[in-house]
């Protein structure tokens, strides 16, 4: 998922419309008509659609909004109405999902390691408008590089459940559980 600042996804290159008009649903392989497509910013884009806005948690900010990673495109020829074709897709495309410059290629160097201080954060958000995530997640947090986060944390997830009651008559306790995600 890609996570943009309050102005989302607004001014990113918007697909208008399909080689041939009757079809809806694009993947690999089409060709689409994009607005917006700068030549400056290389021929290699990602497309993407807005998946909805990421709130503090009393709700009364918008922090950003998430958009859903669908696929890559080329573009094969530049203009006010450039040609581009899709390269690959992992769901459906369709008019008016959006595409950004794929970023150049950058090695990031760094060793998974925990924070030099306890971390006190929320889980805002869960991609693709999921509850819930495994080992490895990716999720989006309420702290961020101004917190002191940064590249290589590796955080735990600790939730506190209502404590289970041990229905064994011989057991009359209360068993209280912490979960490690």
């Amino acid at each position: 998922p890609l996570v943009t600042g309050p102005s989302g996804l607004y001014d990113a290159a918007q697909i208008l419309r399909g080689r041939d008009r009757e079809r809806v649903i694009r993947g690999a392989g089409d060709v689409v008509y994009v607005l917006g497509i700068d030549p400056k910013a290389g021929d290699y884009w990602y497309i993407y659609r807005p998946a909805g806005a990421i709130v503090s948690l009393d709700g009364k900010e918008v922090l950003g909004y998430e958009s859903r990673f669908l696929g890559t495109a080329r573009v094969e020829k530049f203009g006010d109405l450039a040609t581009v074709r899709i390269e690959t897709s992992v769901e459906e495309i369709i008019v008016g999902d959006r595409m950004v410059p794929a970023p150049r290629e950058t090695l990031v160097n760094y060793v998974p390691h925990a924070p030099d201080k306890p971390v006190n954060a929320r889980i805002l958000r869960v991609p693709w408008g999921g509850l819930e995530t495994g080992r490895g997640g990716i999720v989006t947090l309420d702290q961020g590089t101004a917190d002191g986060m940064e590249v290589g944390h590796v955080l735990a997830v600790y939730r506190v459940v209502d404590p289970i009651e041990d229905p064994r008559p011989s057991r009359q306790q209360t068993i209280i559980l912490r979960f490690l995600d």
